[in-house]
């Protein structure tokens, strides 16, 4: 499978499907439960974990496949690769205090 960027250039799909394939279980594993604890019925919280997979699936599409610059790939600093994952767990971390309020 050639997944391509918007530039037509041929790239990787491993590192796609993995994110993929995480978001996925992430949001499988605990969306419904988390719906249902609010007390919406199953097929709503199936359906709304649906509805943000398919979303997290275009936003990972848009930023590893579309817009991806594979020229690029072995140039970025370590520094910055540092600060990104400190700010993705700090947005982790926000994100899992926001959804953990409505259950208190």
């Amino acid at each position: 499978m050639a997944l391509r960027t918007r530039r037509n250039q041929p790239i990787d799909p491993v590192p796609f499907l993995v994110v993929l394939c995480t978001a996925f279980l992430l949001i499988f594993s605990a969306g419904p439960v988390y719906v249902l604890s609010l007390g919406a019925p199953i097929h709503t919280a199936v359906g709304a974990s649906i509805a943000v997979f398919l979303g997290c699936g275009a936003v990972i599409y848009y930023q590893m496949v579309w817009v991806a610059r594979p020229e690029l790939a072995g140039e970025v600093p370590a520094q910055a690769v540092l600060e990104r994952y400190f700010y993705g767990i700090i947005a982790a971390l926000l994100v899992m205090v926001l959804l953990s309020l409505p259950l208190l």
